[in-house]
């Protein structure tokens, strides 16, 4: 993108037929910070009446879109998204890196029509529909939800929807999964039967000393079906105890728990082939999608109409970061965030303290009118801020053994300062201010010193490729 750069493409429908005013513009997947630099990032075009648009990647000078731009040097066109939007076709969003000459092809657009009853066939009122859409546009009246604008038929098409009525307290009811796949039509309409879902009652096993401090716990209840997931979050008593007071009532519930001192054990490849003999998972082979894996969820059996679990836990490990300048000198107030990941059997890596729970986002929804905000913050129980010495302790990591992959990513973030990676003396940008802990080993502490530079400061000169990782400190050869 150098010196700039002018991408020219086609925007039509399903039949070839040219699609004239629809908006376009591009943003920076993963570098940008402030929604402030996001916006500056996406400029907006339109197709003309030939459906044919241009955008503009514009690198040199220093406005805020040519300042964001630059942050690509070390990045190819994957990291750029478009999104198309149009009032007559669902939206969709395209990689840069898989849009050929070809013309890019909006979906068609359908409307859902679902009656929704209870048990007792009464029409039910303060309805939502969960679905995946780029743009949702659905509204309830008279026990009827009408979704407008579904995309079934691009990559990002809706897969599956789920239908609830959400109390203003109290358990919700939910719906069968229903798999969009196999419905087709510019219209359908269809009949949706809602039931209770299932009551966890959990505790932390009794080794865990009470009272218990800084407890949380995050459920994921799934059925066999990839993307059959619904996500829970909780609070864990001083008692040890804590509620998921309504999930759908699904086959599986992934669980993982940490309070101070003490993170959930995750259970060994003989328990889990032991669950999936009598239980039908998805995974059918546990040691080899787990081989690479440093930490992963415990699975247990969802029993309706409530359920009553016991979550065995371990010792937790501790890692101590020392954050130092050019000079040796500890950097105060840095904080020191840790993203410890437990793999879940269904959609990847979850981080306890950044995940949602559904059933309090969709309330928010209804009561506001408006999506929760994406949590943009650093938050959980793996954050601490340097001392007068520079050294900031996260006492609660769930531990990693010696594997190579095993390992877990931490950032270091202070105001006018940048961290220095082990591969590079250039400062780590952007949200890819990632580091590698040491090992971590239950009831350890680990140690591990990282060095900063002011972003006043002249750059270091090249270091020898041989000496990479760096292990002592980065600007000894700098002169003062």
């Amino acid at each position: 993108f150098y010196g700039g750069t002018i991408y020219r493409f086609k925007v039509e429908n399903k039949q070839g037929v040219p699609v004239a005013g629809a908006k376009v513009r591009w943003q920076i997947a993963s570098t940008i910070k402030s929604a402030e630099e996001r916006a500056a990032a996406m400029p907006e075009t339109q197709t003309d009446e030939n459906g044919l648009a241009s955008l503009p990647f514009k690198v040199t000078g220093n406005s805020d879109a040519a300042k964001s731009m630059r942050r690509l040097n070390f990045m190819s066109n994957q990291a750029i998204i478009l999104r198309i939007e149009h009032s007559d076709h669902p939206p969709v969003l395209h990689n840069l890196a898989s849009v050929d000459q070809d013309a890019i092809t909006l979906p068609e657009a359908t409307t859902i029509e679902i009656r929704a009853v209870d048990e007792h066939n009464k029409p039910l009122s303060r309805l939502y529909p969960d679905y995946h859409a780029q743009q949702r546009d659905w509204s309830e009246k008279e026990g009827v939800l009408t979704l407008r604008n579904v995309d079934l038929s691009s990559h990002s098409r809706a897969w599956r929807l789920r239908i609830l009525q959400i109390p203003e307290a109290g358990p919700a009811l939910y719906s069968d999964l229903i798999e969009l796949k196999e419905q087709s039509g510019n219209t359908i309409k269809m009949d949706a039967t809602l039931r209770p879902g299932v009551r966890v009652e959990g505790k932390l096993d009794a080794q865990v000393p009470r009272p218990v401090k800084g407890g949380q716990v995050v459920g994921i209840a799934c059925s066999e079906k990839l993307g059959s997931v619904w996500q829970a979050t909780a609070d864990i008593a001083a008692d040890g105890t804590f509620v998921f007071e309504s999930l759908p009532a699904e086959k599986h519930l992934q669980v993982v728990a940490v309070c101070d001192g003490w993170t959930s054990k995750k259970p060994a490849i003989a328990e889990l082939e032991q669950y999936g003999k009598e239980h039908p998972v998805v995974t059918k082979n546990f040691a080899e999608e787990l081989q690479h894996q440093s930490n992963w969820m415990q699975l247990h059996c969802l029993q309706s109409p409530s359920t009553e679990l016991n979550v065995p836990m371990e010792r937790a490990a501790a890692c101590e970061v020392t954050v130092l300048d050019r000079h040796e000198r500890p950097i105060p107030g840095v904080a020191v965030a840790f993203l410890p990941g437990w793999y879940n059997f269904w959609r990847g890596v979850i981080t306890v303290g950044y995940e949602r729970d559904r059933l309090a986002d969709i309330r928010q929804e209804l009561t506001t009118g408006q999506p929760p905000k994406p949590l943009t913050k650093l938050a959980g129980p793996f954050i601490a801020t340097t001392n007068d010495k520079g050294v900031a302790i996260v006492t609660t990591l769930p531990a990693t053994g010696d594997a190579q992959l095993r390992i877990t990513m931490f950032q270091v973030l202070a105001e006018e300062y940048s961290a220095v990676g082990e591969y590079s003396l250039d400062p780590i940008r952007g949200n890819l201010e990632m580091l590698m802990s040491p090992p971590l080993t239950a009831g350890q502490t680990a140690k591990r010193t990282v060095y900063m530079r002011k972003d006043s400061d002249p750059p270091p000169p090249p270091a020898d490729p041989d000496s990479f990782p760096l292990k002592e400190n980065p600007f000894s050869a700098v002169a003062d």
